[in-house]
């Protein structure tokens, strides 16, 4: 008699029993039927575990993806806060620090237009095209500035440049948060 958890298999062993064959040749069959399957569970989890790489893969591209937006959305409010402490304190180490932000601010945008959907690079043109009005209101400022009329440059900078900033700074958030 079988135990209580086999004999749901006992359609399967009367079968087996009952095919004109040796118990050798029926061991034989059984074991090479026991190694396919084993070989047909390696090749499934083989599978399976590409597929979890890849989505790995997709998950660490989004990250990065969300860490240069982040890098990117700070590297605008510094460059609007080394602005005015230049404009409030005359300290010219300030305009070295804003050149320095805006390469890096460009840098990492033309990274995130190779690695981001297709769907979504309307905003990163949107967002090179508000940049290029934020470098231009800078360069207005600064030689506002250079020309010794500080007043006028911080009046542009809180009326036209910083304004701006806020602009790249809100469309960088709504990409953060699709990504």
């Amino acid at each position: 008699t079988l135990s209580p958890g086999l004999r749901s298999l006992q359609p399967l062993i009367n079968r087996v029993a009952m095919i004109p064959a040796s118990v050798r040749l029926k061991l034989v069959a059984g074991f090479l039927v026991g190694a396919l399957l084993l070989l047909a569970m390696a090749a499934l989890s083989l599978a399976v575990l590409q597929h979890m790489s890849a989505r790995v893969a997709e998950l660490n591209q989004a990250q990065q993806r969300v860490d240069r937006l982040r890098q990117m959305q700070y590297l605008v409010t510094a460059q609007s806060h080394y602005r005015a402490m230049n404009l409030l304190t005359h300290d010219d180490s300030n305009l070295d620090l804003i050149a320095q932000a805006k390469a890096s601010f460009l840098q990492l945008l033309d990274v995130v237009e190779q690695t981001f959907p297709s769907d979504e690079k309307g905003a990163l043109a949107h967002i090179r095209e508000v940049n290029q009005r934020f470098a231009d209101s800078g360069s207005q400022v600064l030689a506002l500035y250079q020309s010794g009329n500080a007043a006028a440059a911080m009046q542009l900078h809180l009326s036209q440049e910083h304004p701006i900033s806020h602009e790249i700074e809100g469309t960088t958030l709504n990409l953060l948060n699709l990504a």
